[in-house]
C-alpha cells in the first residue's frame, strides 16, 4: 500500500510583534491540519509550525490518557 499526502513546502515567517506572528500563523497551521485525522501528526505539524516561526528552543506536546474513574 502507497500512502501519499499532500504537504506544504512552505511556511511563510513573518516579523513583528507577537499577535502579527500568530494572525499570519493561525491560517497556515489551519491549512497544516485541514484533511488531517491523525492527533499526533497534527500535534507535530503544529509544534513544527509554531518552532519555526517564533525560533524557540523546544516546541512538544504531551498526550494524557484519559481514564474513567480518574478522580474516584
Amino acid at each position: 500500500m502507497i500512502y501519499l499526502c499532500i504537504m506544504a513546502e512552505d511556511l511563510s515567517i513573518i516579523q513583528g510583534d507577537k499577535q502579527t506572528q500568530y494572525e499570519s500563523l493561525i491560517p497556515q497551521i489551519k491549512a497544516l491540519i485541514e484533511g488531517e485525522n491523525d492527533l499526533i501528526a497534527n500535534l507535530a505539524n503544529i509544534a513544527a509550525a509554531l518552532k519555526e516561526q517564533f525560533g524557540w528552543f523546544w516546541v512538544g506536546f504531551y498526550e494524557i490518557p484519559i481514564r474513567k474513574n480518574w478522580l474516584a
